[in-house]
């Protein structure tokens, strides 16, 4: 995540409050580890969620023993099964792919410049701040303190963007290589399955609403109206 913005400098505190201030930001802003923007290159997918249904109102419900509705149910539950059995037999490939997306990360000279780019200015930035707030410690005069202040807020300022910049560069290196690209195709590949099955499932359910307003509409007899509620997810939750 980016740094944000730089606050603006402090007026009328003292000076432990001062530093105790700078120092719990600082503490919230640390630059995000290496690792994240890695994962951020490997694709993921939702997690595996539910399936249900659910009727409300009052009265039978119209649709109750509607045969196109009773085999829409019985179609979204076979379905529903393929995309178990499909996230089942995928996962080591997917894992595989997965692991092969980092390696071709760490393999990259483009990625790894731009890290080290990054990890360089991280290391400046924690000794320009431990300067700055020793200089705010040492200060003997009132005039003193404020310009120490000030500078501290100078470089927090300027490390904001330098470190922003750098993140963004390994992101860039991260998308642009292409044997990171290779692997993730890799993985959109084997994921493909997957990816039918639940297109299939988002059709059946579309259908299923379709043909229940189709059943309600034709009960004109019926003494009340009710709603199915139909839902299914699926994901990798890797990283």
């Amino acid at each position: 995540r980016p740094w944000g913005h730089a606050p603006s400098a402090p007026r009328g505190r003292n000076l432990s409050d001062t530093i105790a201030r700078v120092t719990m930001k600082h503490r919230r802003r640390n630059p995000i580890a290496l690792e994240q923007l890695e994962r951020r290159a490997v694709l993921s997918h939702g997690g595996h969620g539910g399936f249900g249904f659910g009727e409300f109102g009052f009265g039978p419900p119209a649709f109750s023993t509607n045969p196109t509705v009773q085999a829409d149910l019985t179609k979204i539950q076979t379905d529903r099964q393929q995309l178990q059995a499909d996230v089942t037999n995928l996962q080591p490939t997917i894992l595989k792919d997965q692991a092969a997306i980092l390696t071709a990360i760490n393999n990259s000279t483009t990625v790894q410049d731009a890290k080290t780019t990054l990890t360089n200015d991280q290391n400046a930035w924690m000794t320009t701040y431990q300067t700055d707030v020793q200089a705010i410690v040492s200060a003997t005069t009132t005039a003193a303190r404020s310009t120490a202040i000030q500078q501290l807020w100078t470089d927090w300022s300027k490390a904001v963007t330098t470190l922003n910049t750098d993140e963004s560069a390994v992101q860039t290196a991260i998308s642009n290589d292409p044997g990171v690209q290779a692997a993730k195709q890799q993985l959109t590949t084997d994921l493909a399955p997957i990816t039918k099955d639940q297109a299939t499932l988002q059709a059946d359910q579309v259908q299923l609403q379709k043909d229940i307003q189709a059943a309600q509409s034709s009960n004109s007899t019926g003494t009340g109206t009710s709603t199915m509620i139909v839902g299914h997810g699926f994901g990798f939750g890797f990283f």
